[in-house]
């Protein structure tokens, strides 16, 4: 969560932390790549929380030409705690949404619902004024209908 505007978030704010990291400069050459995600996680790590307020990142270096130096991130931010210690925060439920009634072919593209369902060899377009036919197995379900039925 990044913004560059004061938020009120519900949760318990904790206090002003700061993470980095840094990796050093040999002669001329870096001893690994720095990350932002290793310097908020630090962060994080030491205010207990799993969001940063106000967060800030930046740059930092410093080098004595051919001999030794360091470069990284630095992120500053108040670390706040969104759901107690020892409790995952709630995930959101997800949509489901049933695809359009089409019939399904048993192509060498047909995926894991073609192994897993019964498949009829396929036909000529229905017409549109034709009512639905029964799904294979289930009379009287429409095809989009025993579709959603087996997604999760």
């Amino acid at each position: 969560m990044i913004s560059t505007k004061n938020v009120d978030i519900p949760g318990t704010r904790g206090v002003k932390v700061e993470g980095e990291d840094m990796k050093s400069i040999v002669i001329i050459f870096p001893t690994g790549q720095p990350s932002i995600k290793e310097a908020v996680d630090r962060a994080l790590e030491k205010g207990d929380g799993d969001v940063l307020l106000d967060g800030v990142i930046y740059m930092k270096q410093w080098y004595i030409p051919y001999i030794y130096g360091e470069m990284g991130y630095v992120v500053d931010g108040t670390a706040m705690r969104t759901s107690p210690p020892g409790t995952a925060p709630q995930k959101r439920a997800r949509a489901v949404v049933a695809p359009p009634a089409a019939p399904v072919s048993a192509g060498p593209i047909g995926g894991a619902a073609a192994a897993e369902a019964p498949v009829e060899p396929p036909q000529a377009a229905p017409d549109a004024a034709a009512p639905a036919k029964p799904a294979a197995g289930q009379p009287g379900i429409s095809a989009a209908k025993a579709a959603a039925e087996l997604l999760p």
